[in-house]
């Protein structure tokens, strides 16, 4: 903005007022006032020296970032954490031929080490007593 004042001869003035990037608890509310025409002996006017400047300051552009940063310190949070550590039930199936629901664990079929086959023996259970029953 702008105004005038009265010197200490009487003389009318102008001046002008500027903004401080101080913050409001300096000057006048965070102002301050510059004579538009500055002292008699004073070549150059302060305001057109300091406060019309051009500055060449190149636009900052972020990098982009692929994955959330929250990733990189909790990991549990992590979309990917299980299934990077551990296998996933239908992959582990997959993977070991179990897809189908036949494989070793499923199969009745036992093989010895003479690789014949031989059918699953029975399997004995004791009953209360700790007594094997066949």
């Amino acid at each position: 903005g702008y105004g005038n004042y009265i010197t200490a001869e009487g003389q009318k003035k102008s001046y002008w007022l500027l903004q401080n990037n101080w913050g409001k608890h300096w000057g006048d509310d965070g102002t301050f006032k510059v004579d538009m025409h500055g002292p008699d002996h004073c070549q150059h006017n302060f305001v057109h020296s300091a406060a019309f400047f051009n500055l060449d300051i190149p636009v900052v552009v972020p990098a982009p970032s692929s994955e959330p940063e929250i990733n990189d310190y909790y990991m549990k949070n992590s979309p990917d954490f299980f299934s990077n550590f551990y296998f996933n039930k239908y992959e582990a199936e997959k993977a070991n031929g179990l897809g189908d629901e036949k494989g070793a664990i499923h199969n009745t079929v036992l093989y010895g080490q003479s690789g014949k086959e031989t059918s699953a023996p029975s399997v004995s259970v004791g009953d209360q007593s700790g007594k094997v029953v066949a």
